[in-house]
């Protein structure tokens, strides 16, 4: 087994690592309150151990609740839009109505916001066409195709988006750090039984030598190689391993390696 591996720096695709880097760094903060409150974690694993829904069960799950919304928006859409144009009489209709639209909102809401926002824009946009080419017969339809047109601009405008964390702000700045052409073409990292060492190969007296066991951890994602070391971290490539195989680093430092994925 090889006991020297060494890493080429090369330039990185910051939009596409930026997730891994991320998890990372949160697997490390982990590591790290794990080794600082063993208590409160166990508790956590106890926690954790209730079991889920298995993958399927739940896409499947999912898959009905969105058809039942859709049952309950165009069920509730066919009563409150006769109950609105002539509302005299017709009360039990515009409350079973509402109740229907009502529900196939928040259903949708849930599980399929952008398929609600395009149901209300299209109704907005039928309603208010009605309503504005017969105002004497259809006039009552122009208020309820506001309201969809705003409910479905709301949705469009509040899509889920995944949510910029301080972990996503590191990672950012590490990987700018880390991809600038001019600093790191020609730095190599090396680990060895010993040490590790960052160095320039074309300025040699620019040499960052630490002792292997300041090697805290060895954080493992899909494409990259994280070590920790002296409140340092480097991000390095798979890729980029040209002395020694990622197997063999990983039976190395199996007492440091904390594997992760998104």
């Amino acid at each position: 087994m090889s006991s020297e591996f060494v890493f080429r720096i090369s330039p990185m695709d910051t939009a596409a690592l930026m997730p891994q880097v991320s998890c990372a760094l949160e697997a490390y903060n982990e590591q790290e309150s794990r080794r600082k409150y063993p208590g409160t974690w166990r508790l956590v694993d106890r926690l954790r151990r209730v079991p889920k829904a298995p993958a399927e069960v739940r896409r499947k799950r999912r898959r009905r609740r969105t058809v039942l919304g859709l049952i309950d928006w165009f069920l509730g859409m066919l009563l409150l839009i006769p109950a609105v144009t002539d509302p005299v009489g017709l009360y039990v209709l515009l409350i079973a109505g509402t109740t229907g639209v009502a529900c196939g909102i928040v259903v949708l809401w849930k599980y399929q916001r952008k398929l609600l926002s395009i149901l209300s824009m299209l109704s907005a946009f039928f309603l208010c066409v009605v309503g504005h080419g017969s105002p004497q017969e259809f006039g009552n339809l122009l208020p309820l195709g506001i309201g969809l047109a705003v409910l479905g601009l709301v949705c469009l405008f509040t899509g889920r988006r995944r949510r910029v964390t301080a972990y996503d702000r590191a990672a950012q700045k590490l990987l700018t750090r880390e991809t600038d052409p001019q600093t790191m073409e020609q730095v190599r990292f090396t680990i060895s039984e010993q040490e590790i060492t960052m160095e320039t190969l074309d300025q040699p007296d620019q040499k960052y030598t630490v002792p292997l066991t300041q090697l805290t951890y060895l954080i493992e994602t899909e494409d990259l190689m994280l070590p920790i070391y002296a409140e340092s971290v480097t991000v390095l490539q798979k890729r980029d391993l040209i002395t020694g195989t990622l197997p063999e680093l990983r039976e190395f430092l199996a007492d440091r390696l904390v594997q992760t994925s998104l």
